[in-house]
């Protein structure tokens, strides 16, 4: 064969390659083989850039986009640059705000090509390259700020001189690839890990590989293979259906550096190795929409806190998986609160419409997380959230058959969410004295005063699509009781029921939290929960000789204070052993007992 026709063979290898993802993804395959040889190929390449400035420039949404990203930008150029300051024993808060940065001037540059954002963004690049290290210690910090080095070498190569290429480079290896290499071949406790850990670290590496994988082939290469094998397992964990057992908040982490991940490997090698099909991925957006209220607060089970916050990662998952409800949902969950990711996979399809068509409840099956609403075009739409799961699971509190309650636009039960992660060993041998994350700090019952067992897990044995669920609780409080939790959506709210069987007497408190002002009655079985000029009213359906009341949420200092929130408990008068606790949200007041 001669050198023109072996030339175009190889050409053609190439086209088929990127055209065909199992190609590129074959085992023993080159992982850099693929490479695109120019810049920028991380989540953009030079093809897309006519598409990207003429997003900016043409139609209102991109142009109002746009508008929101160059103000930010324009106001960071005087923002000091980003100095090696931990707060605990991270350096995650610096790594974060370097990279959006970072990502906001370089973007803009590749719209404008205005040298005076270029010019910034290798000045903060410059800056953390400097950095003794990017704090190893604590190795998402290191994975954050890889990124955002590789997204600025990426975007910026061609404005770069070669002293600039150099020093930005040599950190990425220096201070990002080569721990993270060591990392992978110590089997760091990360890397083999299939909580959010797994998805930021490996992919925050990827992308600092693939960003100079042409100049540095033999470590990106071990890099992005090292990332792959350790992405196999953590990459299931959206199955079978979506949900996600680290709560709202870590979906939104973990889902972020996934969708990084992908849109990395995509635009920079041609393949996503497979992953993107990976069993619940499609659907996970759902899981996020779903575990919204209409008070616009996420159900926050687990360390997660109830301010949903952006997700521009939806915006890529609805043009890969069809799903124009993900745009839809995260344009109006937004607003204004866009960066240049939002405008880099802006997706303009889906509206209202879209979102009022979708079920008004969901079951996770793969989490045992339900949710029900009544309506989602109904200012005054109930909103129920609930969870069965596993006490075992990363971030998890000890709060099996928790729940949520919105009426219209606020939150009326709410979760205390979590403590200050630096309080004494947080994630270690003091978890579960600490108000937030033991049971006492939940919406669920507690059994002698104590917590439930660590290891138990909780199945919703019964999902009504559109009306309750029901869920055993059993293992939760084994051996003293066993225990069913029922919930049902009713005429202007919800009853919550359970039912309690014991083999001794046991002493159950039944508690809720709530940010509204609490009114007992003169009987103590119904109070009235205010906020403003609403109101919302709590009846004791049964047993007849319990009584209700409301204490401070007040944990011992140093532990997180809630000043504004109280707790609503329900005891019956002695210790039990079969009981049948009934109580109902709703707004009408009920009749008097």
């Amino acid at each position: 064969m001669s050198l023109k026709h072996a030339t175009a063979a190889a050409v053609i290898a190439l086209i088929m390659t990127y055209a065909n993802p199992a190609i590129a993804a074959q085992d023993g395959a080159d992982s850099l083989a693929t490479l695109r040889p120019s810049h920028p190929r991380i989540w953009i390449t030079a093809e897309e850039l006519p598409r990207l400035r003429a997003t900016a420039r043409k139609g209102a949404l991109g142009q109002r986009y746009f508008d929101i990203v160059q103000r930010a930008g324009v106001k960071m150029l005087d923002d000091k640059p980003a100095e090696r300051v931990l707060v605990g024993p991270r350096l995650l808060s610096v790594s974060r705000a370097t990279q959006r940065r970072i990502r906001t001037w370089a973007g803009l540059y590749l719209i404008t090509g205005e040298k005076r954002f270029a010019d910034r963004a290798i000045r903060e690049l410059r800056t953390v390259a400097a950095f003794s290290d990017w704090n190893p210690s604590h190795f998402l910090d290191v994975a954050e700020m890889t990124a955002a080095c590789a997204i600025g070498y990426d975007w910026l190569y061609d404005v770069m001189t070669d002293e600039d290429r150099a020093v930005v480079r040599g950190a990425i290896v220096k201070h990002g690839l080569t721990p993270g290499m060591e990392a992978y071949r110590a089997k760091a406790s990360w890397t083999t890990r299939t909580n959010n850990w797994a998805q930021v670290c490996s992919g925050g590496l990827t992308i600092g590989a693939l960003a100079i994988g042409d100049e540095e082939p033999a470590l990106s290469r071990e890099i992005i293979e090292s990332a792959r094998n350790a992405l196999t397992a953590p990459m299931t964990v959206f199955g079978p259906d979506g949900g996600f057992s680290e709560g709202p908040g870590y979906w939104n982490y973990a889902t972020q550096y996934t969708i990084y991940y992908l849109a990395a490997l995509e635009t920079a090698l041609g393949t996503d190795f497979g992953f993107a099909s990976s069993p619940g991925l499609a659907e996970t957006g759902l899981f996020r929409i779903h575990t919204i209220g209409p008070s616009g607060l996420t159900f926050n089970y687990a360390d997660a806190g109830e301010r949903s916050g952006p997700a521009p990662q939806m915006l890529w998952m609805a043009r890969k998986y069809d799903h124009p409800e993900y745009a839809a949902h995260e344009r109006d969950l937004a607003g204004d609160d866009v960066d240049f990711v939002h405008l880099l996979w802006l997706d303009p399809r889906g509206d209202a419409k879209t979102l009022h068509a979708l079920p008004t409840s969901s079951f996770f099956r793969g989490v045992d997380v339900a949710t029900f609403r009544s309506s989602w075009n109904d200012r005054d739409a109930v909103f129920v959230a609930i969870k069965g799961g596993d006490n075992k699971a990363s971030h998890a509190h000890l709060d099996l058959g928790t729940f949520v309650l919105d009426v219209g636009k606020r939150r009326w039960v709410c979760e205390p969410g979590p403590d200050d992660y630096n309080l004494p060993a947080y994630f270690g041998k003091l978890r579960w004295t600490y108000y937030h994350l033991n049971t006492e700090g939940q919406n669920t019952l507690q059994v002698d005063g104590e917590n439930q067992v660590l290891d138990a897990k909780a199945k919703i044995v019964q999902f009504n699509e559109g009306n309750g669920a029901v869920i055993d609780l059993s293992a939760a409080y084994a051996p003293k009781a066993k225990v069913k939790r029922s919930v049902r959506m009713v005429d202007g709210g919800v009853e919550l029921e359970d039912e309690i069987a014991a083999a001794q007497p046991v002493d159950v408190a039944w508690g809720v939290h709530t940010p509204a002002k609490v009114e007992i009655d003169a009987s103590g079985t119904s109070a009235t929960l205010r906020q403003g000029d609403d109101r919302l009213y709590v009846s004791v359906v049964s047993p007849a000789n319990a009584k209700l009341e409301a204490k401070p949420v007040a944990p011992p200092a140093p532990q997180r204070q809630h000043p504004e929130m109280t707790k609503l408990i329900l005891r019956p008068v002695e210790k039990v052993t079969d009981e049948r606790i009934i109580v109902r949200f709703s707004r009408e007041k009920a009749a008097a007992r």
